[in-house]
């Protein structure tokens, strides 16, 4: 059955790529040219890494500066908001925070990030130099000197996002994120892991998830071993949002191809256990015997049916007064109209 394994795991490979593109290309990859109004002119003088003076970021438990400031949710001016309430913004809660230490250096990070993303989120509703405008606007309260390093920030996140865009990178996603990597430190400096730090970890792990999972060459045991090595690289956080968003859809995939090549219960059984354990191979089986037993009750219904008219003893009103006789001996309401349905389907796809 090794050409079963080899087709299986190249589906769950095929699923798990999806999610880790996801992750590999940034997230306004549709972020147009920044207008020359936008860019600043004294940023472009100045590499990349340079071009903004920040503070390092402080721990999640210290408390806030003498001189801190956070931009929450009811710090929208009410102009502001005004002006978002005629965008898909309306109701919606300021994401991120902007904070300076005690130097009064903007502190860079992913809090800070999810910020300019919310902002950028407007893109398609609004000129991007009226996005910059009511981020200035929002600002109005801040000291100009804190209130130009967010803007300088806001400039050269865009230009980033720019020549992110722009990357001529290699259609392999590892390699991908490998360009990816570099080119956020060209523009960030050591300031790049804490504003990608957790997604690059959460990716890498995702591809070696992928690696172990489309190796044919694995024995489960090796596989199983492999899977756990990737998933010890995340956080629980990291992990919990893993198995919510990639488990599910290699599990539904993985089944479709187990169900199209016809892989024993034994094999499905010991490939599910290396990748999620026996708890979930155990779930799992329960649902292919399920889903076995409703198929079986269907192909019943089909033959049983395919006879009633066949008779040509009946007429048609006796035939379908007939057919339905039958399903509501064998199906409740539901059921019955479900298998009807996929009678039908299968009559017409010649299964």
């Amino acid at each position: 059955m090794r050409r079963s394994r080899v087709f299986a795991l190249a589906a769950v490979s095929i699923a798990l790529a999806a999610v880790a593109y996801r992750w590999t290309h940034p997230l306004e990859s549709d972020t147009p040219s920044p207008p020359a109004a936008v860019t600043s002119s004294a940023l472009e003088k100045q590499h990349p890494a340079d071009a903004i003076p920040v503070a390092t970021p402080q721990p999640a438990s210290a408390p806030p500066s003498p001189l801190s400031m956070v931009s929450e949710p009811q710090n929208l001016l009410p102009d502001v908001r005004v002006a978002l309430d005629r965008t898909s913004l309306r109701g919606t809660l300021a994401d991120g925070e902007i904070r300076f230490g005690a130097d009064g250096r903007l502190i860079v990070n992913s809090a800070l990030r999810r910020h300019m993303e919310w902002w950028l989120s407007l893109i398609g509703e609004m000129p991007l130099n009226e996005i910059r405008q009511l981020l200035q606007r929002n600002l109005g309260l801040m000291e100009a000197g804190q209130a130009s390093q967010v803007l300088a920030f806001f400039d050269r996140w865009v230009d980033y996002l720019h020549a992110a865009d722009t990357l001529q990178a290699p259609g392999d996603t590892a390699q991908r994120l490998q360009q990816l990597s570099a080119l956020r430190r060209e523009w960030f400096g050591d300031k790049a892991l804490a504003l990608f730090g957790e997604e690059e970890t959460y990716t890498s792990a995702v591809l070696a998830r992928q690696q172990a999972l489309s190796d044919p060459q694995l024995s489960p045991d090796e596989r199983a071993a492999a899977v756990r090595a990737a998933d010890e690289m995340l956080s629980d956080e990291q992990r919990q949002v893993r198995q919510a968003s990639t488990d599910p859809l290699i599990a539904s995939v993985q089944t479709q191809q187990f169900e199209s090549l016809e892989v024993a219960p034994e094999q499905r059984y010991q490939e599910r256990e290396a990748i999620w354990g026996a708890e979930a191979a155990d779930r799992l089986a329960a649902l292919d015997a399920e889903r076995a037993r409703w198929q079986a009750r269907v192909d019943a219904f089909r033959a049983e049916r395919a006879q009633v008219l066949a008779d040509s003893s009946l007429d048609s009103s006796a035939q379908q007064a007939r057919i339905a006789q039958i399903l509501e001996r064998d199906f409740n309401p539901a059921e019955a109209r479900r298998a009807r349905a996929m009678a039908d389907i299968a009559d017409r796809e010649g299964r």
